[in-house]
This record gives structure tokens, C-alpha cells and sequence, in this order.
């Protein structure tokens, strides 16, 4: 994650060099910022409150969830004051200091510490669906996932922390926010640190342990061990639900991420690299980077619906209550279903008459022998 600014799509020259600060404000970029944002806000909002409130939820995998979409809400709402401040700076004259402080604490810092959160929170999760399979004895406890849920978070911090230090204002007008102004041997280490914690080292991680969860399910199968097929499909749904959650993740960030790389191995910030138009390669990933950034925090409540029923009906409960009583008032019983009714209306008859018979008979042994 390289440069906050970039986030709102107003990828300029941030130093002291000639290019137009106000040049294509609202253009494209911005406006699918703006949106991929703010549509994701709702979604991660109503599944981290759902979560909390329903009892049936409150388990290691949707706790982890939860703490998903808490990470997803915190990169919306700091890429949004990002860009009001972008917007708000136009017309505003903050004071240089003022301004950073903004940068530093609203925008910049949150989303670095909201990004690296949930790569954390997934590598548990891959971990925990480990033991989940390979260890089924040795479950992960609800408060377990909370004290990781928490370290998670804790790491993250530790991580992001130096972005409260690099990022600064630019003397331009208007001012925009940047984590860093120059480049240094710093921006180099720090970038490249980045590269490896927040992408390198997580996708080779997760790669791994779901490759051998997918292989030991597979030899489950073929073994046909003895567990209810009710339990083997849902926790492949499960599985299934969070890798491609995974996948997804990895694809979306795989453009910042190679552009930390570039930068720490070129030694060239991202707006210098967008001017290189011998390397069109370059440019079209500094590109997607500003594009895909803001779905990040959409895609997860939607990948949720297709797999786990209850996100379904967290997210659309009218629509799944509607369905509920449409097959109720629709399905009428068929001509086996009485035949099935009957009989056992039957056999539940001639239960009671057989139970009634015998205790009658137990009444009159009774009376004889009182008799005698």
C-alpha cells in the first residue's frame, strides 16, 4: 500500500513538481471510489452487527467474519475521509500542520492498519480450518478466535505503525496527503517490508494449507470414512467459501502489492512510474491498483451469500422469509404423501389400542391375584 492518495484516484505528481494539483478531481477513478466504498460499507456493517446478535453465529469461523468485516469497514470509511479531504481541501485552507495530522490519523494510518488486519485474520482463518480438518478433536474455543481476532490487530499495528511517521502533506494546492515525499533508502526497505508481510509470505502461507486441506478431503472421499454427508458438505461449503474469499483477496491485491515491489526495487515513487510510457506494463498496474482498491471491502459479503445460508439471511431477510412461505403455501401433498400420512395415522392407532390393551390386562391380573 503505497500511496494513501492514490486511493481516491488522484494519482499526481504530490511533490514539488509542475503537474496541475486540481487535474481530473472527479474523473473516472474517483467516482468508482466513491462507490465501490461507499456500497461497501452497508454489507459489512449488517453481517459484523448480524453476527453479534445472533447466538446460532457465535462460533470461531464467523468470528473471524466479523472481525473481516470490521477490517473491510475501517479501509471504507478511511478511503472516504481520504477523499473528503481531498475534496474539502480545494476550497479549505488547512494549516500545513493541521492538514498531516488529518493525513496521518484519518486516512493514511487506518487504511494500512485495516489492510494488514485482514490478511491477518485470514491466515488464521486458514489455520483454523486446518485443525478444523486435520485435528478435529482440538477445535478452536469461541474465546480462542476473539484473543486472535485481537492479535491480529496488535500485528497489523506493529506493522503500520512507521505511517505515522513517513506520511506528510504536499506543498501543493490543493494539499494532498502522501506516506511518503521522496524517496529514501527507507521508502525502499519499508516498501519491499510491505511486499512480503502484507503479500509474499501470506500467499505462500495460505497456498499451502489449503493445498493440504483440499488434499485431505480428497483422500476422505476416496477412503469413504464414516461421517454424515451432511457434515462432509458443509464443511467443503465452508472451505470452498473461504478459499475463494482467499483467491479473491490475492487477486485484488496482488496490483498494490507488485507496486511496492517496483518501487522499492526501482527506486521510483508510483506518480514517477505512471510517467513512464515506455512501460506500458507499469502504468497499467499502477492503474489497476487504484481501480481494485476500493472493491476490496465489497466482494467478501457477497461470496458469503453464495455459500453460508445464514449471511444469506442476514443480508436479505425479507427475501429469505418470502421464500420460506412460498414453498410452504405451494408444496401440496401428493398422492404418496397421503398414502405416507395414512399409514402412519394407522400405526400410531394401533399403538395406542396395543399400549390401552395392555395396561387393562395389567389392571385385571391385578384384581385376580388381589382376589386370591
Amino acid at each position: 500500500m503505497n500511496t494513501t492518495s492514490c486511493n481516491s484516484g488522484i494519482c499526481q505528481n504530490l511533490t514539488n513538481a509542475t503537474i496541475p494539483p486540481n487535474q481530473s478531481l472527479f474523473g473516472p477513478t474517483f467516482i468508482v471510489f466513491l462507490l465501490g466504498t461507499t456500497v461497501g460499507i452497508i454489507p459489512n456493517i449488517i453481517i459484523f452487527a448480524g453476527i453479534y446478535r445472533k447466538r446460532s453465529l457465535h462460533k470461531p469461523t464467523y468470528y473471524f467474519i466479523a472481525n473481516l468485516a470490521i477490517c473491510d469497514l475501517v479501509l471504507s470509511i478511511a478511503t472516504l475521509f481520504n477523499a473528503a479531504l481531498n475534496v474539502i481541501a480545494i476550497s479549505a485552507r488547512f494549516e500545513i500542520h493541521t492538514h498531516s495530522i488529518l493525513c496521518k490519523f484519518l486516512t493514511s494510518f487506518p487504511v494500512y492498519w485495516s489492510y494488514t488486519a485482514s490478511i491477518e485474520t485470514l491466515i488464521f482463518i486458514c489455520f483454523e480450518r486446518y485443525m478444523a480438518v486435520f485435528k478435529p478433536m482440538m477445535k478452536l474455543t469461541n474465546k480462542k478466535s476473539k484473543h486472535l481476532c485481537f492479535i491480529a490487530w496488535i500485528i497489523s499495528l506493529i506493522i503500520s505503525f512507521p505511517t505515522i511517521i513517513t506520511t506528510r502533506t504536499n506543498n501543493l494546492r490543493p494539499r494532498y496527503c502522501v506516506p511518503f515525499v521522496e524517496y529514501t533508502a527507507w521508502t525502499g526497505i519499508f516498501n519491499m517490508t510491505l511486499f512480503i508481510l502484507q503479500f509474499f509470505l501470506p500467499a505462500l502461507i495460505m497456498i499451502t494449507v489449503y493445498s493440504l486441506i483440499l488434499h485431505r478431503l480428497y483422500k476422505k472421499n476416496m477412503a469413504n470414512q464414516t461421517e454424515s454427508d451432511r457434515s462432509k458438505k458443509k464443511k467443503r461449503r465452508t472451505i470452498y467459501m473461504l478459499i475463494i474469499t482467499t483467491i479473491i483477496f490475492l487477486a485484488f491485491s496482488a496490483p498494490w502489492s507488485l507496486t511496492l515491489a517496483i518501487v522499492a526495487i526501482t527506486g521510483k515513487l508510483p506518480y514517477q512510474l505512471a510517467e513512464y510510457s515506455q512501460y506500458p506494463t507499469l502504468q497499467f498496474i499502477i492503474t489497476l491498483r487504484r481501480l481494485m482498491l476500493p472493491f476490496t471491502s465489497l466482494y467478501n459479503p457477497f461470496v458469503y451469500c453464495i455459500f453460508q445460508k445464514q449471511i444469506r439471511q442476514l443480508l436479505f431477510p425479507c427475501t429469505c422469509c418470502n421464500i420460506k412461505k412460498k414453498l410452504s403455501v405451494n408444496v401440496e401433498p401428493t398422492s404418496q404423501s397421503r398414502t405416507d400420512l395414512k399409514s402412519h395415522e394407522i400405526s400410531k392407532g394401533a399403538a395406542l389400542c396395543s399400549t390401552q390393551y395392555s395396561q387393562s390386562y395389567q389392571v385385571g391380573a391385578a384384581k385376580n391375584y388381589l382376589a386370591t
